[in-house]
């Protein structure tokens, strides 16, 4: 038997679908700047320095992002 979801289900679940994909944008963004970051200072022939640890937290940043935006979809959702 195949359940359709109530107006109120369909409700919550939206703004779910729109943090998710708000996330998804920012979390591309923070992991594609450390991408491209570092493939810059690669083609420049440029030591690495501790500094760009940074990137990599932004990429990390970027992840954590996506998994907030990944769970406030099912909790909306109601799943």
């Amino acid at each position: 038997m195949v359940t359709v979801p109530s107006s109120e289900d369909a409700i919550a679940a939206r703004p779910g679908q729109v943090t998710y994909w708000a996330c998804c944008v920012i979390a591309a963004m923070l992991i594609a700047f450390p991408i491209l970051a570092m493939s810059y200072i690669w083609i420049e022939g440029a030591p690495l320095q501790p500094q760009y640890v940074m990137l990599g937290f932004f990429a990390l940043a970027g992840i954590v992002i996506w998994l907030i935006g990944r769970a406030a979809k099912y909790i909306l959702a109601g799943l």
